[in-house]
């Protein structure tokens, strides 16, 4: 009985339901089949069995959605293979999370495959501060020198000769062009035989990529770079854990970006007025994430995994309203939980994060940022475009008011990386 009022309280706000999370653009909500199937409030109806499951099944299929098909490479025809020998080495020293290592990584391959260069293998800052915050220990260092291979001579360490060589720091841009390659960065290398880069900026001088660039980064960060298989080994056992939880949804789950020390430190403050949560472009709070969910007509019982690693109590006005919230302190296998949940915040625990998230059935991000943005193009080339976001600001109920602009719109770069059969410019 009480399953039955659930469902018929998620009916009775179906209309603003169908008009906020209907994502298919041919037609109706529901067709004249479907419709066949809501019951008809003017009268007393009483439900059987066989209606409630359809019910339920037709909820789940209109709030889940299918999986696209993969997307498929198209990145090769731009690709330059390795002609001339290389001379000099190059370093990069990645920072922050793994959101940022892939497009540091990709900088660093662009630049040295332009100055003919070898790369070595990455390192992290800082790394060895953390438990499994190595490079080798968050990223299959062989599938990276082989994901470039016949591209980019990679190597995993300097040669004897060369291991007391003092190294030239630099910093680079974010999006090097030929021409800033060239005056900048070339004739360092004309002098220096060893070059690091230490630190990347952001420019707004910078001309538009040259094709064989951009299919370099494709290459690297939907290729190339991968995470290490103890990290998708423990990462596919949560996403198991996640799927045995939402066993009410035939195995879905959301994975909901929300991490309370970073929506403080970016000003998301946890206000309950509407015009300062919609204000805060970049960012929405735990209460309004919550009502979005409910609004759109996820039940309560939908299982939700949270980057937060640990709860908090600012956590519970969420914790009221979904009553299925996973985090890794109760998702990871007991005899790894202390290896791994160091502070809540290390890399490996965002790449974790990374891979959980690109690979649930729903994303929500809780604020902007290059974590939703590089979960995001990973989704899409998987064909997990089912990305809803809290902090849009929507002039209408339209149907794809909540969905991601990177899948509505196609402008995510990651378009320019893969296509797929019937792919047609937007």
């Amino acid at each position: 009985m009480k399953e039955l009022k659930r469902l018929v309280a998620v009916f009775v706000s179906f209309g603003v339901f169908a008009m906020v999370i209907n994502l298919r653009s041919n037609g109706p909500f529901f067709d004249s089949k479907e419709a066949n199937l809501l019951p008809n409030f003017n009268k007393t109806v009483v439900l059987e069995k066989p209606q409630l499951k359809a019910i339920r099944k037709e909820i789940y299929r209109q709030l889940w959605r299918h999986p696209e098909p993969v997307l498929q490479p198209c990145w090769d025809k731009h690709l330059a293979m390795l002609k001339t020998k290389p001379w000099g080495f190059l370093g990069v020293r990645l920072s922050k999370g793994p959101h940022y290592h892939r497009i540091q990584v990709a900088e660093a391959v662009v630049i040295a495959k332009y100055v003919s260069a070898t790369l070595l293998l990455p390192t992290i800052k800082d790394g060895d501060k953390e438990p499994n915050g190595q490079f080798d220990n968050i990223y299959h260092p062989t599938a990276f020198i082989m994901g470039l291979q016949n591209v980019l001579r990679v190597v995993g360490r300097l040669p004897e000769d060369m291991s007391s060589v003092t190294p030239t720091v630099i910093n680079v841009p974010y999006g090097a062009t030929p021409k800033y390659i060239e005056e900048n960065i070339r004739p360092i290398f004309r002098q220096k035989a060893l070059v690091i880069i230490d630190n990347f900026f952001y420019s707004n001088k910078l001309e538009e990529a040259q094709p064989e660039l951009e299919a370099l980064k494709c290459l690297v960060m939907y290729k190339a770079l991968k995470f290490h298989p103890n990290l998708i080994r423990l990462g596919n056992h949560i996403i198991d854990r996640m799927r045995e939880a939402g066993e009410v949804a035939d195995g879905r789950f959301i994975c909901l970006d929300l991490r309370v020390e970073y929506l403080l430190r970016n000003g998301c403050n946890f206000s309950m007025n509407e015009g300062d949560i919609l204000d805060n472009k970049k960012c929405v709070n735990v209460s309004y994430i919550g009502g979005f969910l409910e609004h759109i007509g996820f039940p309560e019982d939908t299982a939700i995994y949270l980057t937060q690693s640990r709860w908090d109590m600012r956590l519970n006005p969420l914790g009221k309203t979904f009553l299925n919230i996973h985090t890794k302190e109760y998702s990871m296998p007991f005899n790894e939980e202390k290896q791994i949940l160091y502070s809540g915040n290390t890399r490996f625990e965002r790449a974790l994060d990374f891979y959980i998230c690109s690979r649930s059935d729903v994303f929500v991000p809780a604020s902007s940022g290059m974590f939703y943005t590089h979960v995001a193009g990973e989704r899409i080339l998987l064909g997990n475009t089912h990305i809803l976001v809290p902090f849009r600001r929507c002039s209408s109920l339209a149907k794809d008011c909540p969905m991601s602009r990177y899948v509505t719109r196609r402008e995510h770069f990651v378009y320019k990386c893969a296509c797929a059969f019937n792919y047609t410019e937007p």
